[in-house]
């Protein structure tokens, strides 16, 4: 509009607004203006234009509030297609949604297939039949679990690997019977590293030469809580999401945050293992060892790693195909065709040609450097903490800094499994968990600046005769 119409329209709503009192106004301010000479009617006029520009103003205002609306509306229609994603929009055709464990933005598109492709992968194995609601309070006595989505990305460097997982919220008041059917065996870290090791020590892994060179193998196997399969007699309901078709599904399979599914899945791999010759061990019940074939197998959850002969990891490899559905992520070895690095459990293990090299997760170095405050220009450290560093005298944090301590002193701590050099700080930062100084923040940050300089150490298995090594061949009864 012109300003001549926008004035016109605001002069049109006042005298909407003020009625006949604003006529009878007028002919009392052109009265009163014919008797005083005409000086009272400039304030009184000036009064009436204010009262128009604040009406237009008002007007303006709420038209400016629908246009701030409509994105808002628009997208509360994305989200009613999409379903339970969270949906945001920034720009018209622009949609992302958002990953529940970094709170980055992801491509609804992507999150969208992701979905799909978990639903389908669950009907092609039969997670669940169809059910009713009745069915589930007739056989359990109450309703069925209900469910969501986690999406996040997996990718690493810039590359988008966006991934679904259907979780079910499975949960039991504080103080129940059979409250160890959450848990599931796990292996100590340091058993993987043995495996890293003994790879490197001659004598360390018997078996046939035939057999080819000793290698490391990382299987992984994919969706793995969805094999463990409900016992005869147990009976288990969940709401099935909208991209499922929703409703109500009966379990035949234990679905991911199912009480029993981690327990589940241990029962299962364990006991077809064993079929084919693998033996528990007697401390931790995850590694595994082929009497036969000298094969040694430790287990992390979907992550197994073996360590045994070519053609005895490529029988290994075999068996498990012939059960689930896997990825042979690397084979490990001194042969040309091998591979030399791979990633796992967020570590790197890398084979050199004289010696195999493993080093610890970094991103929780990088976390501890940024939550500390420093930048790359700050200056580093190369002693972490100083000997005799007492922390427990000095004036006591305050509620925030106390937990800033503890999270950050955690984190040091669990570098510490894979860093030796780690290993007397986190012990020394450890001792003021329960009540955190000044002075135990500024040992702290001393760490912190050790590991601006220091962000990742390598732990190296040189090739060694095995008379030279503590590292002997396992006996058969281990």
């Amino acid at each position: 509009k012109t300003e001549a119409e926008a004035k016109k329209d605001d002069e049109m709503a006042v005298e909407e607004e003020q009625g006949s009192s604003a006529s009878s106004s007028s002919g009392v301010t052109k009265r009163m203006g014919e008797e005083r000479g005409g000086d009272e009617e400039k304030p009184i006029k000036r009064a009436k234009e204010e009262a128009a520009t604040s009406s237009g103003s008002a007007k303006r205002r709420k038209e400016a509030d629908d246009d701030e609306d409509a994105p808002n509306k628009k997208a509360k229609e994305v989200e009613k297609e999409i379903g339970e994603l969270d949906v945001n929009q920034e720009d018209e055709g622009v949609q992302w949604a958002v990953d529940d464990r970094s709170g980055e933005l992801l491509d609804v598109k992507l999150v969208k297939a992701a979905r799909k492709e978990e639903v389908k992968f669950m009907e092609g194995i039969d997670v669940w039949e169809r059910s009713s609601w009745e069915e589930c309070r007739r056989l359990t006595g109450k309703d069925p679990v209900s469910t969501r989505w986690v999406d996040i990305d997996k990718g690493r460097g810039g590359e988008v690997d966006v991934r679904c997982r259907l979780v079910a919220r499975d949960f039991k008041t504080k103080g129940g019977a059979g409250d160890f059917d959450v848990f599931a065996a796990m292996p100590p870290l340091e058993a993987k590293r043995m495996l890293f090791r003994m790879a490197r020590v001659e004598g360390a892994v018997g078996g046939q030469s035939s057999q080819g060179e000793v290698k490391l193998m990382f299987v992984d196997v994919k969706k793995a809580h969805l094999n463990g399969k409900l016992k005869e007699g147990e009976h288990a309901f969940v709401e099935l999401p909208e991209e499922a078709g929703g409703g109500v599904g009966k379990l035949r399979r234990w679905l991911y945050g199912m009480r029993p599914a981690a327990s589940a899945w241990e029962d299962e791999y364990v006991e077809y293992l064993t079929e084919q010759g693998f033996r528990r061990g007697k401390s931790a019940p995850t590694v595994m060892y082929h009497e036969g074939r000298d094969i040694r197998l430790v287990v992390w959850g979907d992550d197994f790693t073996f360590l045994g002969r070519d053609k005895d990891l490529r029988w290994c490899a075999k068996v498990m195909e012939a059960k689930y559905e896997i990825k042979v992520r690397a084979v490990l070895g001194p042969e040309a065709g091998d591979d030399k690095e791979v990633r796992i459990l967020n570590r790197v293990v890398r084979w050199e040609k004289d010696r195999t090299v493993y080093e610890g997760d970094e991103k929780h170095a990088q976390v501890v450097i940024r939550e500390m405050g420093l930048e790359a220009e700050s200056k580093g450290l190369d002693v972490p903490v100083l000997a005799g560093t007492e922390c427990a005298e000095g004036e006591d944090l305050d509620a925030a800094g106390i937990a800033k301590y503890r999270r950050i002193a955690a984190t040091v701590n669990y570098l510490a499994m894979d860093r030796p050099d780690l290993q007397f700080a986190a012990s020394v930062l450890g001792r003021s968990m329960s009540r955190p100084t000044k002075e135990s923040m500024a040992a702290l940050k001393r760490t912190a600046r050790y590991l601006l300089k220091h962000p990742t150490i390598d732990r190296k298995s040189t090739r060694l005769n095995s008379s030279h090594s503590s590292v002997s061949r396992m006996p058969s009864s281990a």
